[in-house]
C-alpha cells in the first residue's frame, strides 16, 4: 500500500470512530457519528506519530560509508510513516 493510500485509510477509518453513549428511559444506546475531516486527520496525525516516536526496535538504523564519512539513516518502513505522515497532512 502507498503512503498515501495508507493515509486516507487512517483518515477514512478514524472518521467513523466516535462513539458516545446516550441514557435514554428505556435502556443505554450506543451512538455513532462522524468526526469532521479535520478532526480525524489530527487523530491519525498523532496516531503516525506515536509509530513514528516508538522506543521499539521497530525501525532498525542502517550505518552506510561513504566518502564523507559513515552516517546512519533509519529503515525504510521508518521512511515510509514519514511519507504516510506528510500525505495526511496533504489530504
Amino acid at each position: 500500500m502507498t503512503a498515501k493510500e495508507k493515509a486516507q485509510q487512517l483518515v477514512s477509518k478514524l472518521r467513523f470512530a466516535h462513539c458516545k453513549f446516550l441514557e435514554t428511559d428505556k435502556e443505554p444506546m450506543l451512538i455513532i457519528t462522524r468526526m469532521t475531516e479535520h478532526d480525524s486527520k489530527q487523530c491519525a496525525l498523532i496516531a503516525v506519530d506515536e509509530i513514528i516516536n516508538s522506543e521499539s526496535d521497530m525501525f532498525d538504523e542502517i550505518y552506510i560509508n561513504t566518502d564523507k564519512g559513515d552516517y546512519h539513516k533509519k529503515s525504510h518502513r521508518y521512511a515510509y510513516w514519514l511519507e504516510v505522515k506528510r500525505e495526511i497532512e496533504l489530504l
